[in-house]
């Protein structure tokens, strides 16, 4: 990696590089790879890729901008003079002194912690969907012999009692026979008195017309 960065930082054509070593420096507050020494032999510093007063990028110094998205683009540095310095006393609390090697590897460490837990849920997920899917297969064979064996083994028949043949069903109930009718007398046999009421009154002409007497009375009451 140190290699990587003497090689590629700051060169033409190697700006994908150069940003990415700004990001993490920006990001990871840290500085070149191992130490800032590692600016010294590459070629961004040898053959003046960048500005002639600049000891390392500005990356390295602590910003004032750290927090924003674009900072590794415009650095603003909080010293850029004590930044720039060359002894370790005077950059001491302008500039960042680790290297970026141990923070990147622990940031690829817990990358790939969650990618591997990512990749377990999905492969998780997936066997039970297959195992479902094999589940629901190997009930089919034994609905399918059921049926089969409903039709070579039929259920015996239930014999149903059958009704009297004298008896028909009817699916209106007005339809059933009507009860016997209650003798009910008549006005003439409840009103109509008897002959002999007819001899004890002492009008003949009652007498003589006891029966036409008899039906008038009936149709008054």
């Amino acid at each position: 990696m140190v290699k990587a960065l003497q090689a590629n930082y700051g060169v033409p054509g190697n700006e994908q590089f150069t940003a990415a070593m700004d990001l993490a420096q920006t990001i990871f507050e840290c500085c070149a790879i191992n130490t800032s020494i590692n600016y010294d032999t590459s070629l961004w510093k040898l053959q003046s890729l960048g500005k002639k007063e600049l000891t390392v990028p500005l990356t390295c110094c602590k910003l004032v901008n750290r927090f924003e998205f674009t900072a590794y683009l415009d650095p603003v540095p909080l010293n850029a003079t004590l930044c720039q310095a060359l002894q370790i006393q005077d950059y001491e609390k302008s500039r960042h002194l680790d290297g970026c090697l141990n923070k990147i590897e622990l940031w690829y460490r817990e990358q790939y912690f969650l990618f591997l837990c990512a990749g377990l849920i999905v492969a998780v997920v997936e066997f039970c969907v297959l195992l479902s899917i094999i589940l629901s297969c190997t009930k089919l064979p034994r609905k399918n012999h059921a049926t089969q064996m409903l039709r070579t083994n039929p259920l015996p028949h239930i014999p149903i009692p059958a009704l009297p043949a004298n008896r028909r069903v009817r699916d209106n109930i007005y339809e059933h026979e009507l009860p016997t009718p209650i003798p009910v007398p008549t006005i003439r046999e409840t009103y109509i008195q008897p002959k002999e009421y007819a001899k004890q009154r002492s009008d003949a002409a009652f007498n003589n017309n006891s029966h036409y007497y008899q039906i008038s009375k009936s149709y008054l009451v």
